[in-house]
């Protein structure tokens, strides 16, 4: 079976890792995987790496994030010639499904995929937020006769009234082991991290917010950020850096290895906005071994259970952050390694990469049972 994945940035985000993560179970279900992106970077040569095949396409550039109508008028304008060239590719590729990793594409998928009848998959990766965006996908979800795959519930909820039961199936993200060689039982300082794009979802300016109120308890901590803007400006950025003036925080960029930067932490802190999903960061520090304190936003609490394999803050600011951080680091060590190896435990059970692929791959599977009708020439 030929796969059509289409990508709609050509950086390296939550759901274009997830992407990553996926394509080797594709290959392994003796699928052939072909990935649509947007224009050379880190994406497309990542895809290469994996010995998939690459196909580059352009679009005009958008915002991150909610848009306005400019925006929404050059999409349009741009969707008819956009339209003709996925349907080149799909059939020069002799596609048997589509899988459409990314919301902007859906549309204009949903039209080749129901004039061709190809069967489509959805990944949902972000909860839409804007009506006009959940009205829009989901007419061409309904369509489409399309399946979703959402990364938590509280993605999956603004698209359930275009879909039937059937069509919607919840699987949360897997990622590797990230655990590596090292302990932090012995150090006799705290070195706390947050760790994501950056930008406002994330909330870097209130972890720097929150690291200057844990300093006056805890003095000889230190703090770093990870990450970079990756889908618009640096203005958050800067803003960040201002307001860390005279903090021992760190700003390490972009780092491609995560388990050596965990390996690093005693804590993370994950202060995402209500726009956040499950943040895979959460599973990698799971499966590392590292503490976790995050925000009861999004879909967080579906994956993070108080007191059990993480800790949720009481609101989400930078004072309860800050609080919720100095209850885990004052916590007894024996208490809080029962946490971690809760948390372990749920990554193996529920968050390993193996359970991913097998899961989503089964979903497509279904995709293309024959109800779903036969694909006809291009």
């Amino acid at each position: 079976m030929n796969i059509l994945c289409i990508e709609q940035f050509r950086e390296l985000g939550g759901g274009q890792l997830t992407l990553l993560d996926l394509l080797p179970g594709l290959r392994d279900r003796g699928w052939q995987p072909v990935v649509a992106v947007p224009g050379e970077g880190a994406l497309a040569k990542r895809i290469r790496e994996l010995h998939c095949d690459v196909e580059l396409f352009d679009v005009p550039a958008y915002p991150n994030g909610k848009k306005r109508t400019l925006d929404l008028l050059r999409y349009a304008t741009g969707a008819p010639k956009l339209t003709e060239r996925i349907t080149r590719l799909a059939a020069q590729r002799n596609s048997d499904m589509l899988y459409v990793n990314a919301s902007r594409m859906l549309p204009i998928a949903a039209l080749i995929a129901r004039r061709w009848s190809i069967p489509l998959v959805f990944h949902c990766h972000n909860r839409l937020t804007q009506r006009a965006a959940v009205t829009l996908l989901g007419r061409s979800l309904r369509m489409a006769h399309a399946r979703v795959i959402s990364c938590c519930s509280y993605s999956a909820e603004p698209l359930r009234p275009y879909l039937s039961n059937e069509a919607l199936a919840v699987l949360y993200n897997g990622v590797a082991d990230t655990r590596v060689g090292g302990s932090r039982s012995h150090r006799t300082s705290f070195r706390i991290g947050v760790i994501g794009r950056v930008e406002p979802e994330k909330g870097q300016t209130e972890f720097v917010a929150a690291a200057r109120i844990l300093l006056e308890a805890h003095p000889r901590s230190t703090f770093v950020v990870v990450g970079a803007p990756l889908f618009g400006g640096t203005r958050y950025l800067d803003r960040t850096v201002a307001l860390s003036r005279g903090l021992p925080i760190e700003f390490m960029g972009w780092q491609d290895d995560i388990p050596s930067i965990l390996s690093g932490l005693d804590l993370l802190a994950v202060p995402s906005g209500s726009a956040d999903a499950t943040p895979r960061v959460i599973l990698e520090a799971f499966a590392a071994g590292v503490p976790v304190v995050a925000f009861p936003s999004g879909g967080i609490p579906e994956i993070v259970k108080d007191g059990y394999n993480g800790f949720l803050t009481s609101k989400s600011t930078p004072e309860g952050l800050a609080e919720r951080m100095s209850f885990v680091l004052r916590l007894d060590p024996v208490v809080r390694q029962s946490v971690v190896s809760n948390a372990r435990t749920c990554w193996q059970s529920r968050h390993s990469l193996e359970n991913f692929r097998r899961d989503v791959c089964d979903f497509i599977a279904l995709a293309l049972s024959p109800k779903n009708g036969a694909k006809t020439a291009y």
